[in-house]
């Protein structure tokens, strides 16, 4: 029974933390001075991350799932305004 409990609760607590994330809100740059989306894709490769997925968040911000060149799960946000990271989770692979 308390197992249960438990589950319900681990369940809610992610709930809550994957909002929490999405909900980012970034700044509105003018398009003449905006980080480009290719611009933080390209930093990103040069720093040997593998992208899976690269969006634009209802919040207007960058949003990046994939590995970093350690093989660890990475998610990252980034303000368009001037490409600085809002937002970041490191996954440390298991052994």
């Amino acid at each position: 029974m308390n197992t249960r409990y438990f589950q319900i609760a681990a369940a809610a607590l992610s709930l809550l933390a994957t909002s929490a994330y999405a909900d980012s809100r970034c700044t509105s740059a003018p398009s003449a001075t905006a980080v480009t989306q290719e611009t933080v894709l390209r930093q990103l490769a040069d720093a040997g991350h593998t992208i899976e997925r690269f969006e634009v968040t209802k919040g207007q911000c960058y949003k990046m799932r994939g590995w970093d060149k350690a093989g660890n799960r990475v998610k990252m946000v980034f303000d368009p305004a001037d490409g600085r990271i809002v937002k970041s989770e490191l996954h440390s692979r298991a052994s």
